[in-house]
């Protein structure tokens, strides 16, 4: 975050990196970002590419071609994570190349690309060493696509309604996530439009971006997940809130006590949703995440082993088996 281009003075760029660690801070725990899965390997990988080159593009601040470099091999590890996150990357490639043609920054372009295949390069030489494609082939996606997708829920209808903010602790975090990458869309929007004055814009670049990011809800749910989208949707806020004070307060970059302050209130807002989520209350008539999360009996109780394992913990102790 301190190395975007769009963070142009030292005030910016700390109130930048404060945003970021203050809003993934929030969900931190709630999101399971302390996992290593596809979900948050892939977000963390997309925060890199929309800070370094993305939102950069699309404000005109001038990225540099190094950092265009780090945010191609950042994306081409992307779907790497899971196949489902191809479309977020193709749309996110379209976006750069769009943006970056506008902008006549043809050599921008170029090192995306190299850093893009060195990524891909590394990719696949990973899997020759360490695993084998037929495998790939065969559990990642047949069996996922096959059998385990009726588990998933995963239909159109459910990621239409994933993309609909909806009250409750449960949804809350993920409602918090679409509201705020919407904002930072049209913050983004009105912030090339202030600037453009006439010349082409990045309207179908911020477009395509916009669509990519919601690409990432294609499971419509609200769990774990979605975490890919919430540590997106953050990046983007972090990086948005800034624009934002800057143009309605352009004589605060050296004065920043404005634009902190709606920081401040941001990661605080952001608190009291991940509370809310976590610990909120039967008195308002909505389950918690935990106690809203699926249960299926998959007869592991049958086993042999497990009465001993049961009676070695606690009676409502959860224990993994």
């Amino acid at each position: 975050m301190t190395v975007s281009p769009i963070a142009r003075v030292r005030s910016q760029r700390v109130l930048t990196l404060s945003l970021f660690l203050g809003l993934q801070a929030s969900m931190w725990l709630l999101e399971g970002m302390y996992f290593v899965n596809c979900h948050v390997i892939a977000g963390f990988l997309l925060a890199n590419c929309v800070s370094l080159l993305g939102v950069s593009l699309w404000l005109r601040s001038r990225p540099a071609r190094s950092g265009a470099a780090v945010a191609g091999f950042c994306l081409s590890l992307v779907p790497a994570t899971a196949y489902s996150f191809a479309p977020v990357a193709v749309l996110m490639i379209a976006s750069i190349f769009i943006a970056t043609r506008r902008e006549g920054e043809r050599g921008l372009w170029r090192h995306f690309s190299v850093g893009f295949v060195a990524g891909v390069l590394l990719a696949m030489g990973w899997m020759l060493l360490f695993a084998d494609f037929r495998g790939y082939a065969a559990f990642h996606l047949i069996e996922n696509q096959i059998y385990f997708a009726p588990y998933t829920s995963f239909s159109f209808k459910h990621f239409l309604l994933g993309l609909v903010p909806l009250p409750g602790s449960y949804y809350c975090a993920h409602s918090f996530a679409l509201i705020v990458c919407a904002a930072s869309f049209v913050t983004f929007v009105i912030s090339d439009a202030w600037r453009a004055a006439g010349e082409v814009g990045m309207a179908i670049p911020i477009a395509l971006g916009f669509v990519g990011m919601i690409s990432l809800c294609a499971r419509g749910d609200t769990e774990l997940t979605d975490g890919a989208f919430v540590i997106v949707s953050l990046t983007l806020l972090s990086l948005a809130l800034p624009r934002a004070a800057l143009l309605f307060w352009p004589h605060d970059l050296i004065n920043p006590w404005r634009p902190l302050l709606l920081a401040v209130v941001s990661v605080l807002l952001s608190e009291v949703v991940a509370a809310n989520a976590q610990f909120a209350t039967r008195l308002l008539g909505f389950p918690t995440v935990d106690e809203r999360a699926r249960r299926y009996d998959l007869g592991v109780s049958q086993d042999s082993p497990y009465p001993l394992i049961r009676s070695l913990v606690h009676a409502d102790e959860k224990i993994l088996v």
